[in-house]
C-alpha cells in the first residue's frame, strides 16, 4: 500500500473500550515524536462499533495532547446510516472521489480482513455480504475533521 508497517500497540481485539486511557497513553506517546499538524486517522467515535469508538475516543485525546489535527473516518456507519441521518456529524464531513490505482489498492486492503469477509461456517452468511464491499468501494473516501 505504500505506506509503513502497522504498529502493534499489543491491545486485545474486542477489549479495547476497556483500555481507551491506554491506548490514548501509548497514541499520545506516538504523536509526540511528530512534528506538530501531523495528521491522526483513527475510526469515528460514533461509528457503532466499541473498539472503533474506543480507538476514535483515544485518537481524540492525543490529538488534542499534541496538536495532531484529527481525521475520523467512518467504518459500521456505512451500515447503518441514512443520508440525513442526525447521529452523523455530515457537518464535519469532506469528501474525496478515489482513483482507480487508490480503489485497486483498497480493495486489497479490505482482502485483508478474511474474517469478514468469508463466512464463518457452511450455511452461514459472512459478516460482510458482498454489497457492502461494493459501497465501501463506491463512496471515496470520507473523513470527518
Amino acid at each position: 500500500m505504500g505506506v509503513h508497517a502497522p504498529l502493534c500497540l499489543g491491545l486485545p481485539d474486542g477489549q479495547i473500550a476497556e483500555r481507551d486511557e491506554r491506548l490514548a497513553d501509548l497514541v499520545t506517546e506516538i504523536l509526540a515524536t511528530k512534528p506538530p499538524g501531523t495528521w491522526c486517522a483513527a475510526t469515528w467515535r460514533g461509528d457503532g462499533h466499541p473498539d472503533h469508538e474506543a480507538v476514535g475516543r483515544a485518537a481524540a485525546v492525543a490529538a488534542e495532547r499534541t496538536g495532531a489535527v484529527l481525521l475520523e473516518y467512518p467504518v459500521w456507519m456505512w451500515h447503518w446510516a441514512r443520508p440525513d441521518d442526525g447521529a452523523v456529524p455530515w457537518h464535519r464531513a469532506s469528501a474525496a472521489p478515489l482513483t482507480r490505482f487508490a480503489v485497486e489498492r483498497k480493495n486489497v486492503a479490505a482482502q485483508a480482513f478474511r474474517s469478514q469477509l468469508v463466512p464463518p461456517a457452511p450455511g452461514v452468511d459472512p459478516v460482510l455480504p458482498p454489497y457492502v464491499l461494493s459501497r465501501l468501494m463506491a463512496v471515496g473516501e470520507v473523513v470527518f475533521r
